[in-house]
């Protein structure tokens, strides 16, 4: 019989000592049996014993009218929903299935679940591809196979459609992004004003020292948060971090109450030491040192514990914005006010329309030279992209930098920062100069 379908097997039952025939079915993950006698006419109560229990269970769960937007629901609050409540799944997980669920066509989500052939969904996939690329495509293969899976299992379907669609074997890739020097600059000069500046009061953490150590260590996010002081060696001329801890980006409910966790990085290489390589770096931490003294965590609240993840970002945009506050060539300050496509002349330094509620623009044009100038909204772990690149240019052997980096094989920093063009590797190599 196929998958899903039942069993049906010869077994010795010592209670009466012979031969019988056991049938067994999975229904709602839990197994249902039934004994009948090994003969052929037994075989043949046995196949009927299966067909009913497949029968009342279709009827019960997918009847006629159930779609298949209605069967996914309900399968992801017995599953994933479900794992999430007993904090064994992140949120962010979860978000990405709802996302993935989004992007499946309409006519998909309203056909019935027993219509939903192999046909059906390579058609779905096809359309998938040109909106969300093969990871994307992927992604929803790989979730409506689990989802098909399931239901085979449990037995209110015959068979899984997706088990003979093959994912693509081709993996995208992204181009990396990597911050300019002139982009440095302005956000270095970003993060200087907003920490001496009074609209900015909430920001106490010295974001300098954070983004440097960002650029000039390569460390993940999660890593620079959880980083403790007792990782920080300063000994002279061996000043390195040793790098064990990541903090979880589990978002929970009562996340007030259970603070924030401590994981060990994502791979086992990750656990690694990085040489501290900038003088200025070494001194900024030897004076935070003298100056917090028995702190556990470099950067800290004040009840003493990491900074979370949301806290961060929302900083970080801020000092993206900042970063368009003048003008890198010639240093004019962006004016207050701003005209709204809308017509609006919005006056003062606001961030929203009044009339129509856009945005304010994340580019200007300086009246004085006549540059645009524009906020810098890349992600932070650009500054792991920039570190590494900037490593590569500057003729280091890879396998070292896949060490620092924390990557389980050169073959991972090859297969990422290899498609470097000649422009590129020469913008790096003229910053290597200008910062000797």
């Amino acid at each position: 019989m196929g998958h899903g379908d039942g069993t049906i097997r010869e077994i010795f039952d010592k209670r009466i000592n012979k031969s019988r025939l056991e049938a067994k079915i999975f229904i709602d993950g839990k197994p249902k049996t039934a004994r009948f006698e090994c003969t052929k006419y037994g075989r043949k109560e046995a196949n009927e014993w299966l067909r009913s229990i497949r029968r009342d269970k279709e009827d019960e769960i997918h009847p006629s009218n159930q779609t298949l937007g209605e069967a996914i629901g309900i399968y992801i609050k017995n599953n994933d929903a479900a794992e999430f409540e007993r904090q064994n799944i992140k949120l962010n997980t979860l978000s990405r299935t709802f996302s993935t669920i989004k992007g499946l066509p309409k006519w998909l989500k309203d056909m019935p679940v027993s219509e939903a052939k192999k046909d059906e969904i390579t058609k779905a996939l096809s359309e998938m591809s040109k909106r969300m690329g093969k990871n994307g495509t992927d992604k929803a293969l790989a979730f409506l196979n689990r989802f098909f899976k399931n239901e085979v299992d449990n037995g209110r379907l015959r068979s899984n459609p997706c088990s003979m669609i093959k994912r693509s074997k081709a993996k995208e890739t992204k181009e990396i992004e990597i911050y300019s020097k002139e982009e440095i600059i302005q956000l270095i000069r970003g993060i200087h004003y907003i920490m001496n500046n009074g609209t900015y009061h909430s920001i106490t953490h010295n974001y300098d020292l954070f983004f440097k150590l960002l650029l000039t260590t390569g460390m993940r996010i999660g890593e620079l948060l959880a980083l403790q002081w007792e990782q920080i060696d300063l000994t002279e001329g061996k000043e390195m971090i040793k790098v064990k801890y990541t903090l979880d980006s589990h978002w929970y409910k009562n996340a007030k109450q259970k603070g924030l966790l401590l994981n060990t990085p994502k791979t086992q290489s990750s656990n690694r030491n990085i040489p501290l390589l900038s003088p200025h770096v070494i001194r900024t931490l030897k004076k935070e040192k003298q100056k917090k003294g028995k702190h556990i965590f470099l950067f800290e609240t004040k009840d003493g514990k990491a900074i979370d993840y949301h806290n961060f970002y929302k900083t970080w945009d801020n000092i993206g914005k900042e970063a368009a506050r003048k003008c890198p060539h010639c240093h004019t300050i962006r004016p207050n006010d701003w005209i709204c496509e809308c017509g609006n002349h919005v006056t003062r330094r606001r961030r929203i329309c009044q009339r129509c509620n856009r945005e304010r623009p994340q580019e200007w044009i300086c009246p004085t030279c006549g540059n645009t100038v524009r906020e810098i909204h890349k992600k932070p772990h650009t500054t792991r992209h920039t570190f590494i690149s900037f490593m590569i240019a500057k003729g280091y052997p890879i396998a070292t930098i896949s060490k620092i980096a924390g990557h389980s094989s050169p073959k991972v920093t090859l297969d990422v920062y290899t498609h470097a063009t000649d422009n590129y590797i020469e913008e790096l190599r003229s910053l290597v100069k200008n910062k000797k």
